[in-house]
């Protein structure tokens, strides 16, 4: 019980400072509103990370695969987060070295699939800035 208490503790904790900044932005317009500048830079995901920024002809296809691309990396991302999270979770939690063990190989996972996230990001920002070039007849950045 004494544990149980300790961990419920520091969770307790842990929400209480990560939730802090949340309060002081509260007052803070939001900038997802219409015209506010979250929602004009949202236009440009895709766009600006793979070569265009306006949505005409071919150039659309670009933002529109770009925007594909980064969504699904991005919740890639935030499931690898996820898993490491679990996997510390996991090892503060064991009673013995099988469960350590195990939260050590799923972290060593997380991290290699972190790895494989941020390279094909890299290999796909490559691939679409290469082809935004060829067809447009611009130079690659």
């Amino acid at each position: 019980m004494k544990k149980l208490n300790r961990i419920l503790a520091q969770v307790g904790v842990t929400v209480a400072v990560l939730s802090a900044p949340l309060a002081a932005m509260a007052t803070l317009p939001s900038p997802f509103a219409p015209g506010g500048s979250g929602a004009t830079a949202l236009n440009g995901v895709g766009g600006a990370a793979f070569g265009s920024t306006a949505c005409t002809g071919s150039a659309c296809l670009y933002s529109i695969i770009g925007n594909v691309i980064n969504v699904a990396l991005s919740f890639m991302g935030v499931v690898v987060l996820f898993y490491f999270l679990w996997a510390g979770w996991k090892w503060m939690t064991s009673d013995g070295e099988k469960g350590a063990g195990e939260a050590r190989v799923m972290m060593r996972n997380a991290v290699i699939g972190l790895i494989i996230i941020v390279a094909s990001y890299s290999i796909s920002s490559f691939v679409m800035a290469q082809l935004v070039a060829v067809t447009t007849g611009t130079p690659a950045p």
